[in-house]
Formats: C-alpha cells, sequence, structure tokens
C-alpha cells in the first residue's frame, strides 16, 4: 500500500489511520481467500479450488496443444480391515494429515497443483506433463509415502493412485470431466488389482 501526494509531507494523524485501517483490511482479505481456498484439516487446497484451477489449465492446454495429466492418490483399508472402517475413522484422519505432508514435499514443480480431492483422497493437477512424467512423480509419491509412513501396512492402510492422461489434441477436446473420470477409472483399477499404481490414457 501507498499514499500519493504531489508534495512531500509528513502524514497527519488521521491519514495514518486511514493507512493503518486500510492495511488492516487488506491483510483480513488474505486471510479469507487463504479459508476459502484451504482444506482446514490438512492445508492443501480444496476441491473447489482445483476444479477452478483444471478448468483454466485444461483451457490452456487445448489453445497450445498441451499435455495434461491428472493423478488421484487414495490412501483406504486393506480388504482384512476393511470391517473396522468406523472404528478407524480418525486414526484414517491423522493419517490423512501426515499423507498430506508427504505429498506436499513431493510435488515441487511450479505449476503443479495439489489438493484435497475427498475424504481419502488427493488429487494432483500436472500442465504440460505426459504419461512418462506423470508415471514418474507417481513412482516418487508411493516410494516417499512408504518411506515415511513405516508400518502403514501394519495400521491396515493401503495406497492406491491412479493416472490420468491426454497427450493428443482429440484428447484435449473431449474436456476437463473426460480427464478426471479417466484417473477415476485407473484408480478404481489400481485398487481392485492391488497394483501401487494405474494409468488410462484418453
Amino acid at each position: 500500500l501507498c499514499w500519493m501526494s504531489k508534495e512531500p509531507r509528513s502524514l497527519r494523524a488521521p491519514e495514518k489511520q486511514l493507512m493503518a485501517d486500510a492495511a488492516a483490511a487488506f491483510e483480513d482479505a488474505l486471510v479469507l481467500h487463504g479459508y476459502s481456498v484451504t482444506d482446514t484439516e490438512t492445508g492443501l487446497f480444496n476441491r473447489k479450488h482445483f476444479e477452478q484451477t483444471l478448468m483454466r489449465e485444461w483451457r490452456r492446454a487445448y489453445r497450445h496443444l498441451l499435455p495434461m495429466s491428472l493423478i488421484l492418490i487414495k490412501m483406504h483399508r486393506t480388504a482384512s480391515e476393511v470391517h473396522n472402517e468406523t472404528s478407524s475413522t480418525a486414526l484414517l484422519r491423522e493419517e490423512m494429515i501426515e499423507f498430506a505432508e508427504v505429498c506436499a514435499k513431493v510435488v515441487r514443480r511450479g505449476g503443479d497443483l495439489i489438493a484435497r480431492f475427498d475424504s481419502h483422497t488427493l488429487v494432483l493437477a500436472l500442465p504440460e506433463t505426459p504419461k512418462e512424467g506423470a508415471e514418474h512423480l507417481a513412482e516418487e509419491l508411493f516410494s516417499s509415502l512408504l518411506d515415511e509412513q513405516r508400518g502403514l501396512s501394519d495400521k491396515g492402510f493401503t495406497l492406491s493412485i491412479g493416472i490420468g492422461v491426454a497427450e493428443e489434441q482429440s484428447d484435449i477436446s473431449a474436456g476437463a470431466d473426460a480427464l478426471l473420470n479417466c484417473a477415476r477409472g485407473a484408480l478404481d483399477s489400481a485398487v481392485a488389482s492391488g497394483e501401487k499404481y494405474a494409468t488410462s490414457v484418453l
């Protein structure tokens, strides 16, 4: 914030107060904006912000014929522990917070976005990223998560990753929802097969 005047002079008390009030209002607006785009539990961006960013990046990919990938990472109970789902809600919430912190450290490239997709799932939007780049990041994420969360399987949790990729002009024209559904389908395949990740290309 700045105060413009034709002649150099000291600010009077009412002007200083006006500047202080304006600065406080600006800081409050920044805080409110942060709350509006942030998932309060994990500190990541929320799903609404992800969806807005996805549409913006999808339009850019369409204009410039660029590839784009989405990664869905789900933490869920193993088949043998599904019957304990209700009693493990609090534990799952705790694991998700640590899960989010690890993922945020791995996703370092400017322009990439990581967000909370639902209670058990994170999503990564990767502009200008083809299949090979998305799969490389998925491997890095999986390795980092297992290293950081030793004993994850002992707690009855497992990780699954689904990758959706659009690389050709015809793929990009299918729309952002098609890419998201592609990543969801890949995640379902990974969960069903027990593989650490699965990839689907539009």
